[in-house]
């Protein structure tokens, strides 16, 4: 089957692209792990994907999902009869994520989780990828995993991510899951960096001029790392996984007018000289500004 032949799809118009962006910023049952900043970072990654990369955002979720509702709904949408396999598809998740000390398995502390039991009324990271993978037509999956100990959640999904796809995907082309994790597998996230980071990312220049129709999301992770923005302790991970090709073009750059790639060159160049520049080299030949 061809991209024109795709049930739904009119001969020409191209992949849709679909946010869903939630965040638990308030649970009931224990007032203490209340972060209202989580939904500031959320609006930010709403802004940026609508605002900037062309998506749409799907909005049945919203903020405080129970376990089930988070599940449920995104279930709902991957199920949906109007779901097409060359749709790009985006879930960003912040909240608390902890590892359970009884077998080391990553969860989601959603906002009906019980601090007194925790084991039990917490979600399994690796649910997501079962709600949106298993028996579903979507085949072009970007996760973006805002937890502390995220890492961890995204090396549990790739491996029940791979049990689904080796198959079902075989002959998808253009096919891939990319989970992007806020934290290594035993490092913890400072709460509304991750949007900072990744907005920071796409706006970049050093990221992609005027020419790429799409930003890497590999090139888009290494320019978080490489952040003096980031903190220290907290390093973003990429997992790629079943992929029939190159990634799928999840980004696509805002930037792009390729009347403007050889302007666009000079003034990466210039950009990368006066980075690297040491400033009291600068400052002799004329590149620092009075007062800075």
């Amino acid at each position: 089957m061809t991209a024109t032949d795709t049930p739904g799809r009119r001969e020409g118009e191209g992949p849709r692209r679909f946010l869903i962006a939630t965040a638990v910023s308030r649970y009931p049952k224990c007032p203490a792990w209340d972060r209202p900043g989580l939904v500031q970072a959320r609006e930010a990654v709403i802004e940026l994907f609508t605002g900037r990369l062309g998506y749409r955002h799907q909005t049945a979720l919203g903020l405080d999902p129970t376990r089930s509702q988070l599940t449920d709904q995104l279930r709902a949408f991957c199920k949906s009869a109007d779901r097409r396999e060359d749709d790009l598809v985006t879930v960003y998740v912040s909240g608390h994520g902890e590892v359970l000390e009884d077998g080391g398995d990553h969860v989601l502390y959603t906002s009906d989780t019980d601090p007194d039991d925790t084991a039990y009324t917490s979600l399994p990271t690796v649910e997501l990828a079962r709600a949106m993978l298993r028996d579903t037509p979507v085949r072009r999956l970007l996760l973006m995993l805002d937890t502390c100990y995220s890492g961890q959640g995204g090396n549990e999904m790739t491996a029940a991510a791979l049990e689904r796809i080796s198959q079902q995907w075989r002959n998808a082309a253009g096919s891939g899951l990319v989970i992007v994790s806020s934290a290594q597998a035993h490092e913890q996230a400072k709460a509304g960096m991750f949007p900072q980071l990744f907005t920071d990312a796409v706006s970049s220049w050093a990221t992609a001029g005027h020419g790429p129709q799409t930003l890497s999301v590999s090139t888009v992770v290494e320019h978080m790392n490489n952040s003096l923005e980031r903190p220290g302790h907290q390093r973003i991970n990429l997992t790629l996984v079943g992929l029939s090709g190159e990634p799928p073009a999840f980004l696509a750059n805002p930037r792009r007018d390729s009347a403007l790639t050889g302007v666009d060159l000079a003034i990466q160049h210039a950009a990368e000289f006066y980075a690297q520049t040491p400033s009291a080299y600068r400052s002799r030949v004329g590149l620092v500004e009075q007062g800075s």
